[in-house]
This record gives structure tokens, C-alpha cells and sequence, in this order.
């Protein structure tokens, strides 16, 4: 009998244990996913590229900041809209911006809220948010066509672009490293929790099937954070169709640096 009593003691130690990280785990989402690097408003950024700084209203206390990479070609071919992961900032990004820059397009490169200049807090509808105010303000400019506007979405990223070219008409999607939802990735992860506390939708499958706009997806071989078959889903996925290339041996943040030639090849022939 007493033995029995310990037992359900450990029991019900390990169930508050478990309800405790629960709790924990819905109430934090936002921090556990986020990761930004935030800077004062007067921060002055200094970039190889030539850039201009453009902020733009996001409510009624807040400007969400953005960097227009500019391009010497007398009249730019088009602009990409880059959004960016979870980590750091515009700062650790800027090194992507001459890949465009240098084949005649501007990149537009925003800040989520809580990162970099950007005020605000880091979650997941205020990056949707960010990202339509920054699709928004581009579409309204007279020199901007949206037959020549690329939106590229980088891991979580890929769940704003995905979302932006459902709803808008752009030239082309391109994703690197994109998850399929975050009920997958928490399974992935975190198995043992149940569904329920997931607030976060982060649904790439479900918004790839409302892109009707050509999609490029990079993904690599040895990803351990969005396993491969993730990116092999959402290509799969895509109403017509998708151009999946796999990256050998990369990891999550080593499509770009180990795709090499490959990589900015069958980006340039994408974003013609």
C-alpha cells in the first residue's frame, strides 16, 4: 500500500511537471521562436551595398524599418521583398542583398516588430502584419510593377511569403528552408506536448495551395531543424507546381553557403 501511495505521488509530481512546462510553453511561444537583436531608432547602419533607409507606419506607436538596397542599373528590373528568419537582424542579412543587387533589382529587406529599429514585439501576427505594410508600400509605388516583384522567404520567413503571395499578385515565390506548419515542427521537436497549446498556425502547406505565382524552393539534405521532407511537401504542394532543389549535405543555414554557384544559378534563372 505505501508502495502504491509513492507511486502516485511520482505521478502526480510529474503531471504538475508536465502541466507547468505546458502552461509555460503556450504563454512563451512568441520568445521560443523569436529571436531578434533590436537597436536604438537612431542606429545608423553601415552596408556595403548602397541603400536607403524607409520607414514605414505600422500602428499607432510604432514604424516598421526597412532597407531599399539599391542597384546602379539605370532602371532596376524588378524588386525582390526579402524576409528574413528568426534570428538577428537586417545587419546578418545585408550580406544576400548583393545577389539581387548586382543583376539590376532593389531588395527590399524589413525588420520584423522587436527587431533591429523596428519597434514592437516579436510574434507571429506582427510579422504577417510587418510584411503586408511593406508589400502594401511597395505596390503603391508608380515604378514598381507587380509582374516584376519577388517575394523570398527565408525559414520563418517562408511562412510571411507564403502568406503575402497567396493574397497579392507577385512574380514569383522563393523559399529557402521552409518548415511545413508549426503543429509539424513541435512534432518534430517537442512530441511529447499535445496540439492544444499550439497557438501558432505557421501554415506554409495550407498557404502554398492559394499560390498561383511560379515557387523555387531551396532546401537541404542534412536539415535537422525543418527536416527535408518539409520542403519536399510544400514544392509538392504548390497548385502548379513547384522547382525543388536540394542542397547535399546542407544544413538549415547552409543552403546558400554550400549550394554555391548551383544555388545563385538556378536563382537567376528563376528571377529572370
Amino acid at each position: 500500500m505505501q508502495k502504491k501511495r509513492k507511486w502516485t505521488r511520482w505521478i502526480n509530481i510529474i503531471l504538475m511537471l508536465y502541466g507547468c512546462i505546458g502552461i509555460a510553453i503556450y504563454y512563451l511561444q512568441d520568445k521560443i521562436l523569436f529571436h531578434p537583436v533590436s537597436l536604438p531608432a537612431n542606429y545608423s547602419y553601415t552596408f556595403r551595398e548602397p541603400f536607403r533607409e524607409v520607414n514605414i507606419p505600422f500602428d499607432t506607436n510604432a514604424n516598421i524599418n526597412i532597407i531599399q538596397f539599391t542597384t546602379s542599373a539605370p532602371v532596376p528590373k524588378g524588386v525582390v521583398l526579402y524576409l528574413h528568419g528568426n534570428r538577428d537582424n537586417i545587419g546578418w542579412y545585408e550580406k544576400f542583398a548583393g545577389n539581387f543587387t548586382k543583376n539590376g533589382y532593389e531588395v527590399w529587406m524589413l525588420d520584423y516588430p522587436g527587431y533591429g529599429e523596428s519597434a514592437g514585439r516579436a510574434t507571429q501576427s506582427g510579422m504577417y502584419a510587418a510584411a503586408e505594410a511593406a508589400y502594401r508600400t511597395l505596390a503603391a509605388r508608380p515604378d514598381v510593377d507587380a509582374a516584376r516583384l519577388y517575394v523570398y522567404g527565408r525559414s520563418i520567413g517562408s511562412a510571411a511569403a507564403v502568406r503575402l503571395a497567396g493574397r497579392h499578385p507577385v512574380a514569383g515565390l522563393v523559399l529557402d528552408s521552409p518548415f511545413t506548419n508549426a503543429w509539424d515542427m513541435s512534432r518534430a521537436h517537442y512530441a511529447i506536448l499535445p496540439r492544444f497549446i499550439l497557438r501558432l498556425s505557421l501554415d506554409n502547406l495550407g498557404g502554398i495551395r492559394d499560390v498561383h505565382c511560379p515557387v523555387l524552393v531551396f532546401h537541404g539534405t542534412a536539415d535537422r531543424l525543418a527536416p527535408t521532407e518539409m520542403g519536399q511537401r510544400i514544392a509538392a504542394a504548390a497548385p502548379g507546381g513547384a522547382e525543388l532543389v536540394l542542397i547535399e549535405g546542407a544544413g538549415h543555414n547552409e543552403t546558400y553557403a554550400l549550394g554555391g554557384r548551383d544555388y545563385r544559378d538556378r536563382l537567376w534563372r528563376f528571377i529572370k
